[in-house]
């Protein structure tokens, strides 16, 4: 049970803010997770309710708190090759066509946009989504593929621009012999090899902004 309680007033005060910040909708249903995931930030700043936490947010010139509230809200869940099919749609039926658009000179480079990456999994699996297929094939490089990965959260964006993972990470959704083909040792983790690293360049975005990639 949380500490603070939420009422009503106070759950559409940061309902609004946080749609505002982030472009994420809480419906009614959803105070609970507000109460849980801010709980331990309210304590950290010393707020004893959700309306004076609300108020030290919108406060704060240097948005510090508002990062740290977006970090708190964002859902984070992610693994290797999530959600099967689209990976299998891409390198069956989209990668061929573009592959062939480029051997033609209709195309000179191709540009992914991964948008809300998390910590990197989506972007890494289409950068290595497109090394399987491009193996053997002389005419086109990974060089004319670029990935564009955008995230809200600096936290997530920095674990995935580092690209080293735990074991428990990089046992969700890869197989061995994908990572024994793109990554390497790194102490008790494993980090993602340079030839998939570069492949992959990213940026901070909050998608209710315009695309600037």
């Amino acid at each position: 049970m949380a500490v603070f309680q939420l009422n009503n007033y106070e759950f559409d005060l940061l309902r609004n803010y946080i749609e505002t910040n982030c472009g994420i909708h809480l419906d009614t249903s959803k105070s609970y997770l507000i109460e849980n995931r801010l709980e331990a930030l309210m304590q950290e700043y010393g707020c004893s309710t959700f309306s004076a936490f609300y108020y030290k947010a919108v406060a704060d010139s240097s948005k510090k708190l508002q990062e740290k509230i977006i970090d708190a809200i964002t859902t984070n869940e992610t693994l290797w090759f999530r959600d099967s099919l689209p990976f299998s749609i891409f390198q069956r039926k989209i990668l061929p066509v573009y592959v062939n658009e480029m051997v033609s000179k209709k195309k000179n480079k191709v540009r992914i946009w991964s948008a809300a990456c998390s910590t990197g999994q989506e972007p890494y699996s289409i950068a290595m989504n497109i090394h399987e297929f491009l193996r053997g094939k002389i005419d086109i490089r990974v060089d004319n593929f670029e990935i564009i990965a955008t995230d809200i959260s600096s936290t997530v964006l920095n674990i995935a621009q580092a690209g080293i993972y735990d074991q428990l990470s990089v046992s969700r959704g890869l197989s061995e012999e994908m990572k024994n083909l793109y990554f390497e040792k790194s102490g008790t983790g494993w980090a993602v090899k340079d030839s998939v690293k570069r492949m992959v360049t990213f940026k901070k975005m909050n998608l209710k902004d315009d695309f600037w990639g």
